[in-house]
């Protein structure tokens, strides 16, 4: 599972065991990291969204 899977399956309220993904990839080390990176592609997707970028040019 990559990590904007991850980060979806956490906006779509799934629970994730994050110390499963702990060293899947060499830049993982521990969970700190894996939360970093998450946050970083939750954030990514929420950009993304229609959601967002309507309300964006709202402002």
């Amino acid at each position: 599972m990559g990590l904007e899977e991850v980060a979806q399956a956490i906006l779509d309220g799934r629970s994730i065991n994050l110390e499963h993904l702990v060293g899947s990839k060499p830049e993982l080390k521990n969970v700190k990291v894996v939360e970093e990176h998450i946050a970083n592609a939750m954030a990514d997707l929420l950009n993304k969204m229609q959601e967002t970028q309507d309300a964006v040019k709202r402002m």
